[in-house]
């Protein structure tokens, strides 16, 4: 099976990713030899911290050093987003400056709940964007069973999950028990940040367990209908 990779960090030396280009070439060639098809490069934007300007020039030239050694025969092809963490008033942005492939936006949650977060999500749609929930595995950790599910809307949005969350037996029989009971929109990521820790792992033996086939199934599919 191919894969997809809708979360990484592969830009280099533009966040806490790779840091040089070389490491870039790497962590690509490393997908490539796991059957990865095509990744989404999302780097972080954390309006509480950055300048959006300033973002959008260190992006561009990251991507710049990238693309002068990009080799398509080894390496997936790209597009070019950005992990966004829901902040308030972040909808204000111009967010086509964070969209990929028919208004796609990766979105962090933050650490802590608030209902503020869906008054952001709601603007951001009406605004023509998709929304794509980054890792919805450490919102599911981290809020209370009852804000987790005020965020669930399989109609709504497409779920990411990192390949690592899913080495979890826990993790897989949640989410895979999730799909089966409601169906939903299931994509995945490498969430990677390097070559040796946070790696891309989309080797790992949990993707390919029969249990798993189903579900992996509609997973491509789902990766599919966004990337073409």
């Amino acid at each position: 099976m191919s894969y997809f990779d809708f979360h990484s960090h592969i830009l280099p030396g533009i966040d806490d990713g790779a840091q040089t280009v070389q490491t870039s070439y790497k962590m690509l060639q490393m997908l490539h030899n796991q059957g990865v098809e095509k990744v989404v490069f999302t780097p972080h934007f954390w309006p509480e911290a950055m300048d959006f300007d300033t973002f959008c020039i260190n992006r561009d030239g990251a991507l710049k050093k990238l693309a002068a050694g990009y080799d398509s025969k080894t390496m997936p092809e790209f597009f070019v987003g950005a992990e966004v963490k829901i902040m308030p008033k972040v909808s204000k942005f111009d967010l086509s400056k964070f969209s990929f492939k028919d208004n796609y936006i990766l979105c962090e949650m933050p650490a802590i709940y608030g209902d503020w977060i869906l008054n952001e999500l709601e603007t951001i749609m009406l605004r023509g964007y998709k929304i794509i929930f980054a890792h919805i595995e450490r919102p599911l950790m981290e809020f209370s069973k009852s804000d987790f599910k005020k965020l669930i809307d399989y109609r709504s949005f497409t779920y990411q999950l990192n390949v690592e969350a899913l080495k979890s037996m826990a993790l897989r029989r949640y989410f895979v028990g999730e799909y089966n009971k409601h169906g939903g929109r299931f994509i995945l990521g490498s969430d990677a940040h390097g070559v040796d820790d946070r790696k891309p792992e989309f080797d790992a033996k949990a993707l390919k367990k029969r249990s798993m086939k189903e579900f992996m199934d509609a997973v491509y599919q789902n990766s599919k209908n966004i990337l073409g």
